[in-house]
């Protein structure tokens, strides 16, 4: 009850001090425009004058002033304007302002924006001059004198001379005459400065009785402060409980974080795969994420995005991380399962498990670790970037948004010279102290600038970019970035494709990697015959262009990968000439596939974006028979 006597009594001052100062100051502005009006009817005639004037100076230097500027002569321009100022007195300064970019390559040091401005004011013998530092293409005098012949501003007050003026501009234009500046003369107000002086000291005598109001209310205020400490003491109750809840989210970051993978390299026993990932959240916890495994030679790994910040969106990523493992773990030798049916299973868990409307955008991926071969399913996160080019993705909707959605997934190849980059929108999203934004065009031209980089080198040039934009700009959202660089296999590549002189070249491929596996004889010819029919089939059924080979030995088994760009082509399924007829009775061709599926262990096929793969498996038999 007595806080709101007190705040009723100072809402009464605030009022009482208001009128006395509103009657006050109409008193003041009254008298002031009675002697307005008695001096402008003395006046009226000598700004006429000066006017006129000014005008006939500015009008008859126009044509000088845009010859000089054709020839961007710009000391001859500062000589002229010296010269209008020595000869007029009325004016105190001249401005040539030239729209942006005109004098690019004229000027020395040019600011990126392209403005380039000469103020020159003070007076003979002493004159001052000034580059015009702020964007004056917003300025009234300027703007405006480029839609009109002549333009006279209102009033206003001088930067570099303390008083009101007015400016009189017109356009500047070139030979062709196209306006490419404008010249400008700055008129002072002595009269009307005078008037607003005399204003101020009128109103500064009335503030006697305002001023009494306010150390009353300033009495008020003190108890205001008195009853504000009371309360201060029970807010401080409340930050210990504050303090005691950050240290117990402190605790559930490093939760959070302990359950994301953090050991890097996170696979030094391999040669032929490296990943490498960071998260910065933006609070105390969370809700992005990212993981990765091996299971039967495949890479599984994701990256995902919770709905939201704070505890709710931390429960939701730890539950969703924990769900991609479970369905990864579950996966085995025998199973085919898709990346797409991974987020199809986590999504119907995730929409059963809860109803609070959060959702995760996530990529989720397969890799294929002997093949280069990716599949994966894009749940409404941004698109990765693969070898410095986004890839497909379809329009799925994130997980955990309806449980009745079905995923869709895709397949494509990795290269040993392209490198897969991912991350979340907090990268891109994310702005610097003047709000710009670092933007998905400026990840995709760094992912680019580094692709074929070692994974952990990728994201450390990232981070630095961030940290360079961002400045002191608070982080707004969680940042997670994560590189995969598979090194699978040496490669041999043909383009165009040339039977007849390629084959040299593909013998001693295959001769030099069955060395290096200790292949048999009898098997490298074997192998050798299958890989000399794909290449044919390639070129002379496919019409391919470029043909790329790379081949893996591991201790059992040696597996070659054949990437064209023809024609599609399964050699698995196509038909073949039946051997139990006679010689003379058999269809022309077919007999290279009959070899191709006897003389190899196993043949894969797969159509990925618009090219040919074709997976030769050959099971090694080592014996003392070796090349």
């Amino acid at each position: 009850m007595r806080s709101i006597v007190v705040l009723v009594v100072a809402a009464m001052l605030l009022e009482l001090t208001t009128a006395v100062q509103y009657f006050a100051t109409r008193r003041d502005i009254t008298w002031q425009l009675k002697e307005m009006a008695q001096r402008d009817l003395n006046e009226t005639n000598h700004t006429a004058k000066i006017k006129q004037e000014v005008e006939k100076t500015v009008s008859e230097h126009v044509n000088e002033v845009e010859r000089m500027v054709a020839n961007k002569e710009i000391d001859s321009l500062k000589n002229i304007m010296r010269h209008m100022l020595t000869h007029h007195a009325h004016i105190t300064g001249m401005n040539l302002a030239f729209i942006p970019g005109y004098m690019k390559g004229t000027v020395q040091n040019l600011p990126s924006h392209g403005r380039y401005g000469i103020y020159i004011y003070g007076e003979e013998g002493n004159w001052k001059e000034q580059s015009i530092d702020f964007d004056y293409t917003q300025r009234t005098w300027f703007h405006r004198a480029l839609d009109n012949d002549a333009f006279w501003s209102e009033p206003y007050e001088g930067k570099y001379n303390v008083m009101l003026m007015c400016t009189f501009s017109r356009p500047v234009r070139d030979k062709n005459g196209k306006t490419v500046g404008v010249l400008a003369a700055d008129v002072p107000l002595h009269e009307l400065s005078a008037m607003a002086t005399q204003l101020y000291d009128n109103q500064r005598h009335s503030l006697l009785p305002v001023i009494l109001l306010q150390l009353l209310g300033l009495i008020v205020l003190a108890f205001i402060i008195q009853r504000y400490v009371a309360s201060q003491r029970r807010l401080m109750n409340v930050a210990n409980e504050m303090t005691r809840i950050e240290n117990e989210l402190n605790i559930a970051r490093n939760i959070q974080m302990a359950m994301l993978p953090k050991v890097f390299p996170p696979f030094p026993e391999r040669d032929d795969v490296d990943v490498y990932a960071s998260l910065t959240p933006a609070r105390e916890v969370g809700g992005d994420f990212y993981d990765f495994l091996i299971r039967n030679e495949q890479l599984f790994f994701c990256i995902g995005d919770v709905s939201g910040k704070g505890v709710p969106a931390a429960l939701l990523m730890m539950a969703t991380r924990q769900l991609f493992r479970t369905e990864a773990k579950r996966i085995n030798k025998e199973s085919t399962v898709t990346a797409a049916d991974i987020v199809q299973m986590m999504n119907r868990s995730i929409c059963e498990g809860q109803s609070s409307g959060y959702f995760a955008t996530m990529f989720v991926g397969i890799l294929d670790l002997n093949t280069g071969v990716l599949d994966y399913c894009n749940a409404g996160h941004e698109a990765p970037i693969l070898g410095g080019v986004p890839m497909k993705v379809f329009p799925n909707l994130p997980v955990g948004a309806l449980p009745d959605w079905k995923f869709q997934g895709q397949t494509t190849a990795m290269t040993s010279d392209n490198t897969l980059f991912l991350f979340t929108d907090g990268l891109s999203e994310l702005r610097d102290t003047d709000g710009h934004l670092f933007s998905r065009k400026k990840v995709v031209n760094l992912a680019k600038e580094n692709n074929g980089n070692h994974a952990c080198d990728l994201v450390a040039h990232m981070e630095d970019e961030v940290r360079t934009f961002a400045g002191k700009a608070e982080q707004s959202d969680d940042i997670t970035m994560m590189a995969i660089e598979w090194k699978g296999l040496d490669s041999l590549s043909f383009a165009p494709v040339d039977l007849q002189d390629d084959l040299p070249q593909l013998k001693e491929f295959v001769s030099d990697m069955a060395k290096k596996a200790g292949m048999s004889t009898r098997e490298m010819k074997r192998l050798r015959l299958v890989v000399e029919e794909a290449l044919a089939n390639a070129a002379m059924h496919g019409k391919a262009q470029e043909v790329t080979m790379a081949a893996k030995v591991t201790d059992k088994q040696f597996t070659i990968c054949i990437i064209d760009d023809g024609a599609p082509f399964d050699p698995t399924t196509a038909p073949t000439t039946d051997l139990s007829m006679e010689a003379e009775n058999r269809p022309a061709g077919g007999l290279g596939l009959v070899f191709m599926r006897q003389m190899s262990d196993l043949l894969e096929y797969r159509r990925l974006d618009d090219k040919n793969m074709l997976v030769i498996k050959k099971n090694i038999h080592h014996d003392n028979n070796h090349l």
